[in-house]
């Protein structure tokens, strides 16, 4: 049953960045929780696909974005409601 728990969170931070990027800020509940996610990732084998080509990161859980542009993207279109 791990994977079910990892699965969830994954989609979880990706739901949380999607429904940021879309209604121009999160409920301040949301953009906590999305901000200790971040903060606390469990990587993917994958890498950002942001980062320049000579400085590829890991990306987290199923965003495709590393840690630092999970953070900006967060912090970039966040209103706190």
């Amino acid at each position: 049953m791990p994977n079910q728990s990892h699965q969830s969170t994954n989609s979880e931070l990706l739901s949380l960045l999607t429904d940021n990027y879309h209604m121009v800020g999160l409920p301040k509940e949301k953009a906590q929780r999305a901000k200790d996610l971040i903060a606390n990732p469990q990587y993917s084998p994958r890498s950002c696909y942001l980062c320049p080509q000579e400085s590829k990161q890991q990306s987290i859980y199923d965003t495709q974005l590393c840690q630092d542009h999970a953070r900006k993207s967060l912090e970039e279109n966040t209103q706190i409601r």
